[in-house]
């Protein structure tokens, strides 16, 4: 991602946030949209946003509102599966 992508990122995240909000608050602070920001930097929004919806339909950690690492699993993944059809 880039600086300019970062509004929406935050709109993104935050509203990822509501929908988890129904059974417990979360609370998407400054720090956490940076540290979020600057982990999945190295992919672009599109990919990302992409990869947190596959989260929101994964069965069991669906539940649970993601992590980057969570995020990173299902982009490393679809990258796989690129690689894999072009085999």
């Amino acid at each position: 991602m880039i600086d300019s992508d970062k509004a929406d990122f935050e709109v993104l995240l935050r509203g990822i946030a509501d929908v988890f909000s129904t059974t417990k608050k979360v609370v998407v602070t400054r720090p956490m949209l940076q540290v979020y920001f600057l982990t999945l930097s190295e992919y672009s929004y599109q990919e990302v946003e992409w990869a947190l919806g596959q989260h929101l339909k994964t069965p069991i950690d669906g539940k649970f509102f993601p992590k980057p690492e969570n995020i990173i699993q299902h982009l490393r993944a679809n990258e796989l599966s690129t690689e894999e059809k072009a085999e």
